[in-house]
């Protein structure tokens, strides 16, 4: 990973809060594609 070479010295909590953003991104991701399913069943 390209941030592992740059912050070799990155600590636990930028870790967790790294780690934290990215299962919010994941969670978000997955809110778009239900909602986008659930707007084709109502169009269709």
């Amino acid at each position: 990973m390209a941030v592992e070479d740059r912050f070799p010295d990155m600590t636990r909590e930028h870790r967790e809060i790294w780690e934290g953003f990215l299962s919010f991104l994941k969670i978000g991701t997955a809110l778009c594609i239900v909602t986008v399913a659930l707007l084709a069943l109502f169009v269709a």
